[in-house]
C-alpha cells in the first residue's frame, strides 16, 4: 500500500509537471498571434529596424514553439507509461492472486490499456493544454476585434503537411512496438494459464519481476513509438506554421513597397485557429475519460498478496465413500475410501479405465461433482479449506504445463540452486538434453515430448517440495533400468505425501513405496 501511495504521488507530480509544460505551449501559440501582428504592424509603418527585429523574433518563437512541443508531448508519453506500467502490474498482481475459480480476461491486459492510454491518460494530459488556448484565445480576440472573427473560416483550409520522409521510420517504430506487445501478452498469457504451478509453488515474486522487465520492454517501445509520431505531428505543425509566417513576412516586405495590411487581422485569424480545434478537441476529450474512467479503478483494489497464502502444512487426506461418473450413468470410482499420512509414499494401480487418473485428479481438486467427502488436515488436525488446498497440492499429469521459459526457470521459477544440484536432477531424472541450454525461453517448448515435459514439471515440484505431489505415470516410455532410477529418484526426495499412477508393477518397482493401491 505504501508503494502505491509513493507511485500515486509520482503520477500527480509528472501530471503536474505535463500540464505546465502544455499551458506553456498553448500560451506560446497565442502568443504568436501578437508576433505576427508586430511583424504586420511594422511592415505597415515601414519601420525596418521594428520589422526585421520581430521577423526574427517571430522565428524564434516558432522554434521554441517546435522545441516546447516536442518537450511538452514527451513528458505527455511518459506520464502515460508511469500509468500504463503501474495499471498492468496491478493487473497482473490480481490475476496472480485471483480466487481459482476467478474468470481472467486477457482483455485487460490488452483492449483496456489500449483504451486507458488514448481515451483517458492523453486526454486528461491534454487537457491543459485545450483549456489553456481556449482561454487565452479567447481573451485575446475580444482585446484586438471582435469583429473581424469571421475570419475563423480561412481556418478550416489551413492544411497541415505530414512529412513522408517519416514513414519508414514510423513503420518500424510501429513494427518493434507491436512485436514487443505481442511477446508481453504471450507471456501474461503463459503465466496465467500455468496459474496453478504458481500458486502451488508460492512463485508470485519470481514472476512478478519478469512480468516487470517485460513490461518495462514493451512500454518503453511504446513510448519511443509515441515519440516518433509526435515528432512527425509536431514537424508538421511546425512546418505548417514557419510556411505561414513565411508568408506573412513577404506579405510584409510587399507592404514595404506600397501595400498596407491590418495586423490586428492577422492577429485573429492566428487567435481564432487556437480556439476552434479546442472546442471540438474539449467536447471529445471529456466523453472519452468519462466512458474509460471505470477501467482506471478496476484494477486498484488488490486481492490478497504474496504474504497472505496458506501456510499449513497438509499433514492427511480422507476420501470417504467416493463416486464419480462422467456421463452420470457409468460410475468410474465407487464406494472408495482412501487415507494418505504425510511422509508416506503411495502407488496406485490397476487395469486400463479403472479409474487411476480420475482418482489423481479428483484428489488434486481437478475433478468436481463427486459423491462423497474428501478432506485434508494439518498437523494440528484442522481442516484446511478448498481455497487453500491449490497452494498445498501439485498435480503432474502426463501433458503438464511448461512456461516460456529455460529449462532451469521452468524448474526453479526464480529459486536460487546450486550448479551441481540442477546437473544431478537432470542426470537423475534422465534429462541430461537440457544441462546444455542457455536459452532465455525453452527451445522447442512445443516439440518436447510429454515424458520429458513431465519429468520437467517432477523436478519443478520436487525443487519447492510440495505437501502433496500426485504424478501421474511419470517413468512411461522408459526402459525398465531407467524407469527404476527415476522412481527410486522421486520417491527418496524430499516430499509430504507422494501419491504415483504407475502401470509398472514389478516387484522392484511398487517395493519402493510405503502402501500400493490397486482399483
Amino acid at each position: 500500500m505504501h508503494m502505491r501511495k509513493n507511485s500515486h504521488t509520482t503520477h500527480k507530480f509528472l501530471l503536474s509537471f505535463t500540464w505546465i509544460a502544455m499551458v506553456l505551449y498553448g500560451a506560446i501559440n497565442v502568443l504568436l498571434a501578437f508576433f505576427l501582428k508586430g511583424i504586420v504592424d511594422s511592415a505597415t509603418e515601414q519601420n525596418m529596424d521594428l520589422f526585421l527585429c520581430s521577423s526574427i523574433a517571430t522565428l524564434l518563437l516558432v522554434v521554441f514553439e517546435f522545441l516546447m512541443g516536442n518537450a511538452s508531448r514527451y513528458l505527455l508519453q511518459l506520464f502515460c507509461k508511469k500509468n500504463l506500467l503501474s495499471q498492468k502490474i496491478c493487473r497482473y498482481r490480481n490475476a496472480l492472486y485471483a480466487s481459482a475459480v476467478d474468470h481472467i480476461d486477457i482483455s485487460t491486459f490488452s483492449t483496456d490499456i489500449e483504451l486507458l492510454y488514448s481515451h483517458y491518460y492523453v486526454n486528461i494530459a491534454l487537457m491543459a493544454c485545450y483549456i489553456s488556448q481556449l482561454i487565452l484565445s479567447a481573451a485575446g480576440i475580444i482585446y484586438l476585434n471582435w469583429k473581424v472573427a469571421v475570419v475563423v473560416l480561412v481556418t478550416t483550409i489551413l492544411p497541415f503537411v505530414i512529412p513522408m520522409l517519416f514513414s519508414k521510420k514510423l513503420q518500424s517504430s510501429t513494427e518493434s512496438y507491436k512485436s514487443s506487445a505481442d511477446a508481453y501478452l504471450n507471456f501474461v498469457q503463459d503465466s496465467l494459464n500455468g496459474l496453478q504451478e504458481i500458486r502451488t509453488y508460492r512463485a508470485f515474486s519470481f514472476f512478478l519481476k519478469k512480468h516487470t522487465q517485460r513490461n518495462e520492454n514493451t512500454e518503453h517501445q511504446r513510448l519511443k513509438n509515441q515519440m516518433w509520431i509526435s515528432f512527425s505531428n509536431t514537424f508538421s505543425s511546425f512546418i505548417s506554421t514557419l510556411s505561414f509566417v513565411a508568408i506573412l513576412v513577404y506579405c510584409g516586405y510587399l507592404t514595404l513597397k506600397g501595400q498596407t495590411t491590418i495586423g490586428a487581422l492577422i492577429a485573429v485569424i492566428q487567435l481564432m485557429n487556437t480556439i476552434i480545434a479546442p472546442v471540438a478537441q474539449i467536447s471529445g476529450a471529456i466523453g472519452q475519460i468519462q466512458a474509460t474512467k471505470k477501467l482506471v479503478h478496476s484494477a486498484e483494489t488488490e486481492v490478497s498478496s504474496e504474504k497472505q497464502t496458506f501456510q499449513r502444512q497438509v499433514s492427511e487426506i480422507t476420501l470417504e465413500n467416493a463416486a464419480f461418473s462422467y456421463d452420470g450413468q457409468h460410475p468410474v470410482l465407487q464406494n472408495l475410501n482412501l487415507h494418505l499420512q504425510h511422509g508416506k509414499r503411495y502407488a496406485i494401480t490397476g487395469e486400463s479405465g479403472s479409474g487411476k487418473s480420475t482418482l489423481a485428479k479428483l484428489l488434486s481438486g481437478a475433478v468436481k461433482g463427486y459423491s462423497g467427502q474428501m478432506q485434508a488436515f494439518d498437523a494440528d488436525g484442522k481442516p484446511l479449506s478448498a481455497e487453500e488446498l491449490p497452494y498445498h497440492i501439485q498435480y503432474v499429469s502426463q501433458e503438464p504445463y511448461l512456461f516460456r521459459l529455460s529449462a532451469r526457470d521452468n524448474v526453479y521459477l526464480g529459486a536460487d540452486e546450486d550448479e551441481k544440484i540442477w546437473q544431478e536432477k537432470m542426470k537423475n531424472l534422465n534429462m541430461d538434453c537440457f544441462l546444455e541450454e542457455n536459452s532465455d525461453e525453452l527451445a522447442n517448448r512445443d516439440r518436447i515430448s510429454g515424458g520429458q515435459k513431465q519429468r520437467l514439471v517432477i523436478a519443478r515440484a520436487l525443487s519447492h517440495k510440495t505437501d502433496v505431489l500426485i504424478l501421474d505415470e511419470p517413468t512411461a516410455n522408459l526402459d525398465h533400468a531407467t524407469a527404476y532410477k527415476v522412481m527410486d529418484y522421486i520417491v527418496h526426495s524430499p516430499c509430504g505425501i507422494l501419491v504415483v499412477i504407475t502401470h509398472d508393477t514389478s516387484s522392484e518397482i511398487l517395493s519402493l513405496f510405503d502402501e500400493v493401491i490397486r482399483l
